[in-house]
């Protein structure tokens, strides 16, 4: 029940909906607000300031959530009132200049309610400020408890900035990790100076020859949501270039729709096979010649088996002539961002997968080297923070293609991967991403990088998957193409189907088998334009697309002008 009328009551957020809380927001700051209170406070010492009244509760524990985009500290301080009676000043104040900011509080009891007084600035720091109109105070409240995190990912390693064990706990939006992603891929660009506008901790931080990445820990609780809508703001406030604030997106690669979901598994399948995709045959480095400049290609994936039965696969491929990085050394296969070690060993797995379909495209004498990233862990579960730093690391390293089977739907363009992507196209790089296996129409529902191919026509294939109808008996292979029943389409964003599977070594016994996706069917494509840059340095991706896309009306209302990769890797008859 409001008290006084000039002071705005908090109505308390609901946990379970604790992606969008209820939330006061004071914006018009320069001016002089009045309020009618008996407040006896000597503390006080701002002549800008702005009042909320806090009801009172059974439990009169209270967690106050404040989003500050002024850049300037903010003086807490709470009072309590009974009908009739004075404001008495009570324990529990606070100075802070975050933009997010949380404070736990438990309130003494004998009070009717309570008030939270925000002076604007101490020690006269905000009286000779001239606010804007993006200069904004939002406040919201969670009574007896806040929303909890539905989970999160235990990280082995250390931590960069402090040490010991990561935990990273999932947002209760379920999208993300409860941490922000400050990036650009501006190399001259100070995004630190924006980090400490935040007034939160930086969790990691990786700044490369070509971009920089710092991830922020937001306190729990804490709407990612309005807390991206505050350090946004900031950025715009005196912070130029291409600096970017964006949740840290979970990545999952096996239920991007609901990327909190664990212990998921790649798609299989019984579906028959062509000839002459029976077998599994990797190259050898006896078929390299070694006065050839290697090859580099990059995969950010989950690493390869480093068991007995596969572990002679990587030999040959190995990371040996390139640069050292921030994280790449040569002599190493790669780098284990989850675990912080050198050796990218797979737990989900899913890279030794897509590694191995790679390997079975490349017949070329030309020395090639795979760049193992892993990013995904035993869960199949990475962190944006991740797979931006892999973006930035390959192309430092001078990978000529990347592959990306992997991706995550959100509805607003992602721009710090953009960033990334726009930096390794300029670099002359070709990436190669899968579609994703939900059957969505990702002209419609994008889903990213997948999404970003309309962005990069001479850079990036989005890769979908096709299989052959086998009702359809005889006649020209192209009349008996089909969309994969899984795989996602798009006439305009999913520019390339190949086909659904590729036989590879089954992770640990070495047994051949066949998994399906669109995350097999895109390193068949990067295996391939991989196999043809080694013939044809520099080629572009238009020339590739004019030797190998096979145009057929099967595909046409699917993918862009029905292009696809036939199954024996056969180059179009011009």
């Amino acid at each position: 029940m409001q008290q006084y009328d000039s002071t705005p009551t908090i109505k308390f957020s609901n946990p379970e909906d604790g992606e969008h809380p209820a939330l006061i927001r004071f914006t018009d700051l320069n001016e002089r607000i009045e309020y009618d209170l008996p407040i006896r406070d000597k503390d006080s010492v701002s002549r800008l300031y702005r009042v909320v009244e806090l009801p009172r509760t059974d439990s009169n524990e209270f967690f106050v959530h404040v989003y500050n985009t002024t850049q300037i500290s903010l003086r807490l301080r709470y009072f309590g009132y009974s009908q009739g009676g004075e404001v008495e000043p009570l324990s529990g104040s606070a100075v802070t200049r975050a933009a997010l900011y949380r404070q736990h509080i438990t309130l003494a009891d004998g009070f009717d309610g309570y008030l939270l007084r925000i002076d604007l600035g101490i020690d006269g720091e905000g009286d000779e400020r001239k606010f804007d109109d993006l200069d904004t105070i939002s406040v919201a409240a969670y009574a007896g408890r806040e929303p909890q995190s539905p989970g999160g990912i235990k990280i082995e390693g250390k931590n960069q900035e402090s040490g010991g064990a990561r935990y990273l706990p999932f947002s209760h939006n379920g999208r993300s990790f409860q941490r922000l992603v400050i990036s650009t891929c501006d190399p001259e660009e100070d995004i630190r100076e924006l980090a400490k506008a935040t007034g939160l901790e930086m969790a990691e931080t990786y700044f490369g020859k070509l971009g920089s990445v710092i991830a922020i820990g937001v306190p729990p609780g804490m709407s990612l949501n309005n807390g991206r809508d505050a350090t946004h703001t900031i950025r715009q406030k005196g912070h130029s270039g291409e600096g970017t604030v964006e949740e840290d997106y979970i990545l999952n690669l096996f239920a991007p729709k609901k990327p909190i979901r664990k212990g998921e598994k790649p798609l299989s399948s019984d579906r028959a096979t062509p000839d002459g995709l029976t077998e599994f045959r990797p190259p050898h480095s006896t078929q390299f010649d070694g006065r050839r400049k290697p090859l580099t290609l990059a995969l950010i994936d989950s690493g390869i088996d480093y068991g007995r039965n596969n572990a002679h696969l990587w030999t040959s491929t190995r990371y040996t002539s390139g640069p050292n990085t921030e994280f790449l050394t040569p002599g190493r296969y790669g780098y284990d961002f989850i675990r912080r070690q050198e050796e990218p060993i797979d737990e989900a797995p899913h890279g030794t997968h897509v590694a191995a379909t790679v390997l079975n495209q490349y017949t070329a004498t030309r020395p090639l080297q795979l760049l193992h990233l892993k990013v995904f862990g035993q869960e199949g579960i990475a962190s944006y923070f991740g797979s931006l730093v892999s973006i930035y690391e390959a192309t430092v390293a001078g990978a000529e293609v990347i592959n990306m089977s992997w991706g995550f739907y959100q509805e607003s363009e992602p721009r710090a991967l953009y960033c990334a992507l726009k930096t390794a196209a300029k670099n002359g790089v070709l990436m190669v991403t899968s579609a994703g296996n939900d059957k969505e129409d990702l002209d419609k529902v994008p889903q990213w990088p997948a999404a970003f191919a309309d962005d990069f026509p001479c850079n990036l294939i989005t890769v979908g998957s096709y299989a052959y109808n086998s009702s359809q008996a005889g006649g020209a292979i192209e009349a008996n193409l089909v969309r994969a029943d899984y795989s996602n389409f798009g006439r305009r964003e999913v520019t390339l189907a190949a086909f659904l599977t590729s036989p590879v070594p089954e992770f640990g016994t070495g047994t051949v088998h066949f998994p399906v996706g669109t995350s097999i069917s895109a390193p068949i494509v990067a295996g391939l334009l991989a196999n043809w840059l080694a013939d044809n340095p520099n080629g572009t991706l238009s020339e590739f697309r004019k030797t190998y896309y096979h145009p057929t009306k099967e595909l046409e209302t699917v993918v862009t002008n029905g292009h696809y990769i036939r199954h024996d890797n056969a180059p179009r008859r011009v």
